[in-house]
């Protein structure tokens, strides 16, 4: 008997040919698992997991981990040889909570049992599985004209049934698309809408009266419930009615039938669970008198062909059905993907699936989610066990082992689980640096709640929308930022609460994590000024942490000195770094310049993370004297550092380690060995991270040592940001451009020449001008304002910014800054505000001067 040999999973993310618009939101990319199972005797079945966020079920990290347990299951046992055996094996892994994960398993099962039958998986299904199946073309939600010339272009290709995205927008402007759509198609094409329930029963109502001369022949899910559904169908005359989201399981449609709601229903497999079941849920509905339409949720070229098997084994169904959405992805997992021909696609008279990925796309999908595969012990856990007395953590003049931190964090975790914090949930962190915010990550992870990190020296409405971006569950504070999380109206629950020291108790959370599975969500300015919220995984933290110790080298007893916030990822990499080394985390509540210097001399530490500006005032401020032998190494990033700076260090006998990195790339990119930097380079790359420099403009690789733009890959390097609905945006291929410009010498050294962006750098702290500006223009005596940072000694950068006065009015300087102050982070208000009559410009579209304006300012300014 045929055995199951191994079960492989590998990330992916396709991009979308245009965003897809529905009612309940917009795509831009598809990002799910594309599973592998390998027999003994080597046949490979394949299998896709890809929930769409607002439509399944479950959410991608959901049904990664039922199908990490299946892979862990599953080899071993005989490859089932009959669907009855699939279902039998499948109901025993429990996967009804993951429905994309069960398709994607039962797929690929399907793919290899028809492999060794010698027939498609239409026949496997049903022997009177029919060869073509007739599809519709999809519409997404577009402007009148747009959506005019897509329905063009269907019909062209022979299409003769239309779907239209409907119910996001007024039912006028619906009504308005609909009509360009029929005029641009003809009289002899169906059209059909798809609300996605986001009517109640009175503007299904209207709408089908005002889009009666229209001919319309189906309408899709028009409301919410069975009963709303009943009331539609009652009064619709001639139009039918298909039950979508009403309909994902067999009770389902039963209900459906037994109310009358619907004259058909339609089947997406990766919702219902899977081909077999989409078989029973159609037997059910065929019994009864009701059509079947088959669907996809715009998967990729694997799981729109186990679509097409199920649509062809339903036989010749009159209805056609929704399968021909390859056409908007802009690239997919085959190059030869199963596509329609004349408004029909034809099921290939091949063994198995019929479709062949690209030999490389193991490759591709992994480097394009940017991720490793596989597990990891979780570092906290491991250390507890292997060395569990070492010295963990110290805050505050508290020394906890690993021990007593792997037991605190236990209490905190199962607090935050009766608090309803599970697997998945972002949990947010608006805290100040200390013990319970160490306690609390360690916690989060124990979890598999993803934290996001907010700055504590945000204001309350910066706050309340980086946590709305990324769909924060709850938030936790402390007492600095308790009373402005009540203002913002934030679900705020106080960390003391969680915390606190308790009886540890019996729980003890998971004890390995995926690589690929997000930890954190940090936040960095974009060049929109917009907050973005950037995603690392466990892959992302743990890669970095292994390259920096390579960089640096790292001994037992080594004690990590964090002055920098938890929330930065120059803070968050010390925990995860001295977790996974088992090294000691020293942790200050802020910087003072003094402490440090008392640090580095006296040996409490020996390594250190600062900015620039803090090195100056350790050197400056901090009354250094003779550095402990024991001392290794300041690791120094966070904007320009100055020449004079590390000559400075030098002359004291403290070595300097000049780091170039971002949160993109889970913190350092490049590191320079400790005192080797004179400032002109940023050292070697880490460790697995490659650069590459590019021409600008052509996006081609140019002679490192001419400079261009900044690309890299490797695993450090974030899978994404959140997009402005809290989902995962992959971005495309293994490469990330940093829009920083460098060089790199003969022998490897990286020399950062300028950045690309406006983004001012302020102790360390981004800054972007528009945020500024924006702010600075709400004042009312204000028209125009264009904000630059000017050097500092101190800081890196001071930002300033020049206005110019709405008519007749007058700006009082110490008001406006004030005003600012009240509305931004300390780091982002301006320090200073020239009044100028008019902004300097260049260009045809009298661009604002940046370059003029800064020389205005360095002018007037002291």
């Amino acid at each position: 008997m045929e055995a199951i040999a191994r079960v492989t999973l590998h990330p992916y993310a396709l991009k979308l040919a245009r965003p897809w618009a529905t009612a309940r939101g917009e795509v831009r990319h598809r990002r799910g698992i594309l599973v592998v199972i390998e027999t003994r005797e080597g046949l490979e079945g394949l299998g896709e997991a890809a929930p769409l966020s607002g439509f399944s079920p479950e959410g991608l990290p959901q049904a990664r981990r039922a199908l990490e347990r299946a892979s862990e299951v599953l080899p071993g046992r005989p490859l089932p040889e009959s669907l009855e055996a699939i279902t039998a094996l499948l109901g025993e892994l429990a996967l009804d909570e993951a429905p994309s994960a069960k398709c994607a398993l039962e797929v690929a099962l399907l793919d290899a049992l028809a492999q060794r039958r010698g027939e498609p998986v239409a026949r496997v299904l049903s022997a009177g599985a029919v060869e073509r199946v007739e599809v519709n073309a999809s519409l997404p939600l577009a402007d009148p004209e747009a959506s005019a010339q897509m329905a063009r272009e269907a019909v062209a290709s022979g299409f003769r049934t239309l779907k239209v995205k409907v119910g996001r927008g007024s039912i006028a402007a619906d009504l308005e698309r609909l009509r360009r759509i029929r005029e641009a198609a003809g009289e002899a094409v169906a059209l059909r809408v798809d609300a996605n329930g986001a009517w109640s029963v009175a503007e299904a109502r209207g709408f089908l009266r005002e889009a009666a001369p229209l001919g319309l022949a189906l309408v899709e899910q028009p409301v919410a419930t069975v009963g709303e559904l009943a009331e539609v169908r009652a009064g619709c005359g001639d139009v039918l009615v298909a039950a979508d989201e009403s309909a994902r399981t067999a009770a389902e449609v039963r209900a459906v039938v037994e109310a009358g709601a619907a004259d058909a229903v339609v089947l997406k497999p990766a919702i219902v669970g899977g081909l077999i079941p989409a078989l029973e849920m159609a037997s059910v509905a065929r019994s009864r008198g009701l059509g079947v339409i088959v669907t996809t949720v715009v998967e990729g070229a694997v799981g729109r062909a186990g679509a097409l098997h199920l649509a062809a084994a339903l036989g010749r169904a009159g209805l056609a059905s929704g399968l021909a959405t390859g056409g908007l992805l802009a690239t997919d997992l085959s190059s030869r993907p199963l596509e329609p021909c004349g408004g029909a696609m034809t099921v290939p008279d091949v063994p198995g699936l019929g479709v062949v990925p690209d030999r490389l796309w193991r490759e591709r999908a992994e480097a394009s989610a940017g991720l490793w595969s596989g597990r990891a012990p979780l570092p906290l856990v491991h250390r507890a066990s292997y060395t569990p007395e070492r010295p963990a953590v110290v805050v505050d003049g508290q020394t906890l082992s690993y021990r007593a931190l792997l037991e605190r964090a236990c209490v905190c975790a199962r607090r935050l689980a009766e608090r309803g914090i599970g697997e998945g949930d972002r949990l947010g962190v608006w805290a100040s640096n200390g013990l319970e915010l160490v306690v609390t990550l360690h916690a989060a992870w124990l979890l598999g709640a993803t934290l996001v990190a907010l700055h504590p020296r945000w204001t309350a409405a910066e706050a309340k929308a980086a946590a709305s971006l990324a769909r924060a569950r709850c938030v936790l504070v402390d007492e600095e930022t308790e009373a402005s999380a009540s203002a913002a109206g934030l679900e705020a629950v106080r960390l003391s609460e969680v915390a606190a020291p308790g009886e540890p108790g019996a729980w003890r959370g998971r004890g390995s994590v995926l690589l690929g599975e997000a930890a954190a969500v940090l936040f960095s300015s974009g060049t929109t000024g917009a907050p973005k919220a950037i995603v690392l995984t466990y892959g992302n933290l743990l890669a970095s942490a292994t390259g920096s110790a390579v960089q640096l080298g790292h001994a037992p007893e080594d004690r990590w000195l964090c002055v920098l916030p938890l929330c930065h990822v120059a803070g968050l990499s010390i925990v995860m770094r001295c977790a996974l080394l088992g090294t000691t985390a020293v942790v200050r509540r802020g910087f003072d310049a003094a402490e440090v210097a008392s640090a580095i001399e006296g040996g409490a530490c020996s390594l250190v993370s600062l900015v620039p500006t803090m090195l100056r005032r350790v050197l400056d401020e901090g009354s250094l004297g003779a550095v402990s032998p024991r001392f290794r190494a300041v690791l120094l990033g966070g904007g320009f550092i100055s020449p004079d700076v590390l000559a400075s260090a030098r002359g004291r006998g403290l070595p300097v380690a000049p780091t170039y990195g971002m949160t993109e790339a889970s913190s350092q990119v490049a590191t320079a060995p400790p005192g080797a930097s004179s400032g002109s380079d940023a050292g070697f790359p880490l460790v697995w991270t490659e650069v590459s420099i590019r021409d600008e403009a052509t996006g081609a690789e140019v002679a490192s040592s001419e400079g261009g733009e900044l690309w890299v890959r490797g695993p450090t390097v974030s899978p994404g940001y959140l997009s402005p609905d809290g989902v995962l945006e992959a971005r495309e291929g293994a490469w990330f451009g940093t829009g920083d410009f460098a060089r790199q010498d003969e022998g490897g050294r990286l020399h950062i020449l300028d950045r690309r962006t406006d983004r001012i750098v302020s102790g360390g702290e981004n800054v972007h001008p528009s945020e500024v500006e924006a702010v600075l223009k709400e004042h009312g005596a204000v028209s125009e304002a264009c904000v630059v940072g000017l050097p500092d000694r101190d800081w890196g950068h001071r930002v300033v910014a020049a206005v110019t006065t709405a008519s007749g009015a007058t700006v009082d300087r110490d008001e406006l800054l004030a005003h600012a102050r009240r509305r931004l982070a300390s780091y982002k208000a301006p320090k200073a505000v020239v009044v100028v009559e008019e902004l300097p410009r260049r260009g045809a579209l009298g661009k604002v001067d940046r370059r003029e304006v800064r020389r205005l300012l360095e002018a007037s300014l002291p």
